[in-house]
């Protein structure tokens, strides 16, 4: 690449907060460098299985989250309808909604819960009987006792999503450096930003940064050291063949999501392992059982891949995202098991914020809230 002498925003992350982040601020007419330590879309997004849930994850606990994340389910459709007539290549989004389903009788008190919180949240569920769920998706297992529908519940393919974020990016005159890091940010604004690519490093002036590398930010700049964020292991596994499912299907263990060309995901495990990257066959084990009572006819699928990413996760589970101490740095990270659904939103709201436009929607999820919260406790 021809490497800018200035750019207006560098972004250091490719994960899918990061791409849309420089799309978005591409789209504005911005100079955007991105700049990715292994290549655009690893990560948690490789690993992702790419449920747009607003509906099924909400907490109601999380309030400001679930409005944040029907905000930018709402954005989907035309955020992905615009990405690829520009570019040309499928995001694999798929509005045909979400089953929760009670792969065996006890099940059903928890989904019952579940459903009923949501519907305190003003939220969209309708109960189905075993009938009307046979009949939507035939392959269920024999010991379904019920559910609910989650129409509003959408999918996308997080892998393709990430190739058409990095294609419109360079479309849009952005550009990406990888694999690399930041190694250091020296002076004001403009920064000035050494980058390492292999042996080779250089630096550029950034008028503004976004670090949005996930699991990995805290490594970006010395004053992050103390953001509480942590990774958070999750396995899933890949498999392909006969297409069993058209609805994403929920249950209270695992989650089964069909993908176009005949790709089945079964997700995923929550481990508290720090960043062990190994495959490791308890959780795996665990996904094709509960895979398999809720859906038998995976026995006959082949076994495609296994993949570890790592959840970058803040004590409270919501994201970080705005401003840091120093003026035109900017974060966005801490999306834990929502970055995908989040994309559309992040990258809007960021991107307002560092144009100096209002952005009151993520307010609740300031940066800054853990330094306030540890001086309270002072």
């Amino acid at each position: 690449m021809t490497r800018p002498r200035a750019v207006d925003l560098l972004v250091v992350g490719g994960g899918i907060i990061g791409l849309s982040s420089a799309y978005e601020a591409a789209r504005r007419g911005w100079r955007v460098l991105l700049v990715e330590r292994e290549r655009p879309g690893s990560g948690a997004t490789y690993a992702a299985a790419g449920m747009i849930a607003a509906v099924a994850e909400a907490e109601a606990v999380l309030r400001p989250l679930v409005e944040f994340s029907l905000a930018s389910a709402r954005r989907y459709p035309e955020f992905v309808a615009e990405l690829e007539q520009r570019t040309g290549l499928a995001t694999g989004y798929d509005d045909t909604g979400t089953l929760l389903v009670a792969a065996e009788r006890d099940h059903l008190e928890a989904l019952e819960h579940l459903a009923a919180e949501r519907q305190r949240l003003g939220l969209s569920v309708r109960p189905l009987t075993v009938r009307e769920l046979r009949r939507l998706e035939p392959h269920l297992g024999p010991r379904t006792a019920g559910g609910f529908a989650s129409p509003e519940d959408r999918q996308v393919n997080p892998r393709a999503l990430a190739r058409a974020l990095a294609a419109g990016l360079e479309r849009l005159g952005g550009e990406i450096l990888f694999p690399a890091r930041l190694e250091e940010l020296a002076g004001t604004q403009p920064y000035r930003a050494r980058l390492r690519r292999a042996d080779e490093s250089f630096a550029i002036e950034a008028e503004r940064v976004l670090v949005a590398c996930g699991s990995w930010s805290r490594d970006a700049l010395p004053e992050l050291h103390e953001l509480p964020l942590r990774p958070v292991k999750g396995q899933t596994v890949v498999l392909e063949g006969q297409r069993l499912f058209r609805h994403v299907v929920r249950t209270p263990d695992v989650y089964i999501v069909p993908r176009a060309g005949g790709e089945l995901v079964l997700g995923a495990s929550s481990e508290e392992l720090g960043f062990d990257g190994r495959v490791k066959a308890g959780p795996v084990r665990d996904l094709f059982e509960y895979g398999w009572r809720t859906a038998p006819g995976i026995a006959e699928l082949e076994v495609k891949e296994l993949c570890v990413g790592f959840r970058p996760a803040l004590r409270d589970h919501m994201p970080a995202i705005g401003t840091t101490a120093r003026p035109g740095v900017y974060l966005a990270t801490g999306h834990y098991r929502h970055g995908i659904l989040l994309a559309p939103a992040t990258a809007e709201a960021i991107v307002r914020l560092m144009r100096g436009e209002p952005a009151p929607e993520i307010q609740p999820f300031a940066p800054d809230r853990f330094a306030a919260a540890a001086a309270g406790r002072r």
